[in-house]
């Protein structure tokens, strides 16, 4: 369910950000594969360089503080947003959450609490929708001696390394929990927070009016 009709709903890569723009291997111009995944950063720094970028060079591009790098995944950031602000309103999206509310609804859950975890669950399904799309066109562009069973887009030891290297003063409680913060793999925390929304679903939950907030 959770890929929707056409299997398609978590591949957020394929959502246009460019109606004009390259042509991706899936058909459609300017999917979002092709603006802000790391290969397509590195082609577009390699037009403007005498020597060809490869998405391994970028790390080390970006450590260097390069205008060029730095712009460029800034502008691939700007895409990502524009794409998950489309993401609701994609037919396949929108069938994923029809599923979703059907399930809650028929577990007995009021409309209203219905609605708002149905919001709930989908913005958390999305993101990690997203992370998962961006692992499998990382692994789809790893040498076969990477490791190709790496779960989240940095690997564990590299997300420790950055953790762990913080100013100890502004960040004290993420340094001394660097491991914990990083432990288990990504469809175990994903079935924790899911476990985590739906538990506390009941009479108790339902949401109570108050004032808008601004």
């Amino acid at each position: 369910m959770l890929l929707g009709h056409g299997g398609v709903a978590g591949e957020i890569g394929h959502v246009v950000v460019e109606p004009r723009g390259a042509l991706c291997r899936c058909g459609n111009r300017g999917c979002l594969e092709t603006v802000a995944s790391p290969p397509a950063i590195a082609d577009l720094l390699s037009r403007s360089r005498e020597h060809p970028v490869t998405a391994a060079d970028l790390p080390d591009l970006l450590r260097t503080a390069d205008r060029g790098a730095a712009r460029a995944v800034q502008d691939a950031g700007d895409a990502v947003g524009r794409a998950l602000a489309m993401v609701p309103t994609n037919l396949e999206t929108l069938r994923v959450g029809e599923g979703i509310l059907a399930i809650l609804l028929a577990g007995g859950i009021e409309p209203r609490t219905a609605g708002w975890a149905r919001d709930a669950l989908s913005l958390y399904v999305s993101a990690y929708a997203l992370e998962q799309s961006l692992v499998q066109q990382q692994r789809r562009h790893q040498d076969r001696d990477q490791d190709q069973d790496q779960e989240w887009t940095l690997s564990h030891e590299e997300l420790l390394d950055r953790f762990t290297a913080l100013p100890a003063e502004k960040f004290p409680q993420t340094r001394r929990h660097a491991a914990e913060l990083i432990s288990g793999t990504g469809h175990e925390r994903f079935e924790f927070t899911i476990g985590l929304l739906v538990s506390n679903l009941g009479p108790a939950s339902a949401p109570r009016p108050g004032r808008a907030v601004n």
